[in-house]
């Protein structure tokens, strides 16, 4: 069997981390977020199908032509028409049954090989508290009898994971697809159409599946997927941590950071080469790689994109999000989306 990849999305959304890195790349628990789901694939499947675009050398650069022993090829979607368009793009390669998968999101690999061994087509569902901004799915008798796509409605619902079993069978009803409301074509709608004709299992999620939308739920995908108990924070090669900083709550730090006298890094994510200057206080956010917070720096709940620097004393309110190489200005209190350099 092979599995379909989708992985060319911009995902706007993880902003400002996915402005310099494609989504599929960002890091989870010291290993791309894709590289998880790679994992997974190969136990049940013998090729994977990357269909990728933005930022396409990335992703091929992190992964290379295997993973885990596991066959991979690239097909490149040159312009974004949709996951539909992204799914047809590798017919030539596809015969028979084969799995569909989002490139972005945690699946288990105890999902992944259930919905492998689905007798035929079928559509993996979770539950949520909130649908509003999820797919989802009708279910009559166990099978798929529709997809109410983000209904806006905050209610608990089984919704779309984006992991799929269908067969060939299902470019006929790509072919017809015309383009959605937001200009796209839709994979689920063809979806839609084929489960009005053949039969769609709606399997329900036994295990974890964590969608990340934003770059918060990547670090809440990290804090839920604590491997050790025993270990407050994971460190890459060649990190300087002073014998007088704080660094635990689950933090994970990429290779070659810095961690200055008196600092505190909790429950925290660190790309590589972050420096923490002394007396500087890092919680519940996200540094991008090449980040310097200056001392006594405070970053609260944001993300901060590759080589920003946070000047002396200075403080990010929670819910900011810092652009690539902005600068902010020491002693100064900033919030919102920073684009460039914030003065006091």
């Amino acid at each position: 069997m092979k599995a379909v990849v989708l992985a060319a999305g911009k995902s706007t959304r993880t902003h400002p981390l996915t402005l310099t890195r494609p989504k599929p790349t960002l890091p989870l628990l010291g290993k791309p977020l894709l590289a998880h789901t790679l994992e997974a694939l190969a136990a049940v499947a013998d090729e994977a199908i990357l269909v990728v675009g933005y930022r396409a050398e990335m992703v091929r650069a992190a992964f290379g032509e295997s993973c885990a022993n596991f066959k991979l090829k690239y097909i490149r979607q040159t312009e974004q028409r949709g996951t539909a368009d992204a799914v047809a793009s590798a017919r030539d390669a596809l015969a028979g049954e084969f799995l569909v998968v989002n490139g972005d999101d945690y699946y288990d690999p105890e999902n992944i090989k259930t919905m492998a061994a689905a007798p035929g087509a079928a559509v993996l569902g979770a539950p949520v508290p909130s649908a509003g901004d999820f797919g989802v799915l009708k279910v009559e008798d166990g099978l798929l009898c529709g997809i109410d796509e983000k209904p806006g409605r905050e209610t608990a619902a089984l919704v779309n994971t984006g992991l799929y079993k269908v067969d060939e069978k299902i470019f006929d009803y790509i072919k017809r697809l015309e383009p959605s409301a937001r200009g796209e074509l839709e994979f689920t709608a063809a979806l839609e159409s084929y489960a009005a004709d053949h039969p769609v299992a709606v399997v329900e999620a036994a295990s974890v599946w964590l969608p990340v939308v934003t770059a918060h739920d990547l670090l809440a995908a990290q804090l839920r997927l604590w491997p050790r108990r025993e270990a407050t924070f994971l460190g890459g090669g060649d990190c300087r941590i002073s014998s007088a900083a704080a660094v635990g709550g689950r933090s994970v730090l990429g290779s070659g950071c810095d961690v200055g006298a008196n600092a505190v890094v909790e429950a925290s994510l660190l790309l590589d080469g972050v420096t923490v200057g002394e007396g500087a206080a890092v919680t519940g956010s996200i540094l991008g790689e090449g980040v310097a917070l200056g001392a006594d720096a405070v970053v609260d709940g944001a993300v901060v994109g590759d080589g920003a620097r946070v000047g002396e004393g200075a403080r990010l309110e929670p819910g900011s999000r810092v652009w690539p190489k902005a600068e902010i200005a020491p002693g100064s209190i900033a919030s919102g989306d920073l684009k460039g350099n914030e003065k006091e």
